[in-house]
């Protein structure tokens, strides 16, 4: 008979004896090594948090370190900023 999981070696043991004892819990039948890989997903996604974080501050610092930009208001001298399209020949 052929399985298609595959086996697991016991980090503390060496022996291929990890049973799966819930959805986030694994452990050794020969030596009571145990790990419940909840804690594992929950650093990761704080770590995700963190870094997302660090990001956002990173595009902040980097808009707020430009210098702003000044628009200034068309005197009568100047000329219009529309210039105006021929019409089509008919």
């Amino acid at each position: 008979m052929m399985f298609d999981r595959e086996t697991i070696e016991c980090p503390k043991c060496g022996r291929y004896t990890i049973v799966r004892q819930s959805e986030t819990e694994w452990s050794c039948l020969n030596c009571n090594f145990s790990r419940d890989l909840k804690h594992n997903q929950e650093e990761s996604i704080d770590w995700l948090f963190v870094l997302g974080l660090i990001a956002i501050a990173l595009v902040l610092v980097n808009e707020l370190s430009r210098p702003p930009i000044r628009v200034r208001p068309a005197s009568d001298d100047q000329s219009a900023a529309v210039v105006p399209t021929p019409s089509p020949s008919r």
